[in-house]
């Protein structure tokens, strides 16, 4: 699924559920996963794509909400963040 559409998705359900037509909540705490992008090259290399991050040598767990500084200490930088809903 590209950008475009899940930035629509999300863009349709936000405004459905800020209408008052939609009262279900998704929590977002808990188990995540995380690729850092220390070269800056994810969004070349297309890494939001599921098949490519799941390919990613560079996966690490990480429990939202903290902070990525308990796994990449003084990272300052883009990463990408994953957790299936």
């Amino acid at each position: 699924m590209n950008i475009v559409k899940i930035h629509l998705i999300i863009t349709l359900l936000l405004g459905c559920c800020m209408s008052g037509l939609c009262q279900m909540t998704l929590p977002l705490n808990g188990e995540w996963r995380i690729i850092f992008d220390k070269k800056n090259e994810g969004k070349q290399k297309n890494w939001i794509d599921p098949e490519v991050f799941e390919s990613h040598p560079s996966i690490e767990p990480i429990t939202v909400p903290s902070a990525w500084e308990l796994i990449e200490q003084d990272y300052e930088g883009v990463a990408i963040y994953k957790k299936k809903l």
